[in-house]
């Protein structure tokens, strides 16, 4: 079926949007799973067929490569991820590998507001624990609320 949708989004001209993620421990272990056939690689064809924006977290090097060879962008939910305890999503890994990151707010219940700048300022502190003091930066967070949510979206120049 998720490849059907995908040839009918290409087909149309309509984005299509996937969320991978749980690839943590636990999910693993709650599925009676002793191996860890990541959801990238399963959702491949769709990649490559018409999606075109994920959510994503717990990613290993190799899919951050795929993810960023095939034209997707990436939705960071920092607050909806702490409180699901789901992981802390590799935002500058993506970036490096071509992949555009924007911020989201995955839902209300689980997240405490639907505020962009609060979404923008865990995301900055959630990459300097990542990644290093330095790599978290508020350009950063600034450029995932205006210009990596601006080309998730398709509208790199119009709008961010």
């Amino acid at each position: 079926m998720p490849l059907r949708c995908a040839a009918v989004a290409c087909l149309w001209g309509f984005a299509l949007g996937s969320k991978i993620e749980a690839q943590n421990l636990a999910f693993v272990a709650d599925n009676g799973s002793t191996s860890r056939v990541t959801q990238v690689k399963k959702a491949q064809p769709m990649l490559q067929a018409a999606v075109d924006r994920l959510v994503a977290s717990g990613l290993n090097p190799d899919e951050i490569r795929r993810l960023g060879a095939s034209g997707v962008s990436a939705a960071h939910c920092p607050s909806s991820n702490l409180i699901l305890a789901s992981g802390i999503a590799p935002v500058v890994d993506l970036r490096a590998a071509g992949v555009p990151v924007g911020l989201g707010v995955d839902g209300s219940s689980s997240a405490d507001s639907a505020s962009l700048w609060l979404e923008a300022r865990q995301a900055m502190l959630l990459s300097k624990l990542r990644n290093g003091a330095s790599n978290g930066t508020a350009r950063m967070a600034l450029e995932l609320a205006t210009l990596g949510g601006a080309s998730c979206l398709g509208r790199t120049g119009e709008l961010g």
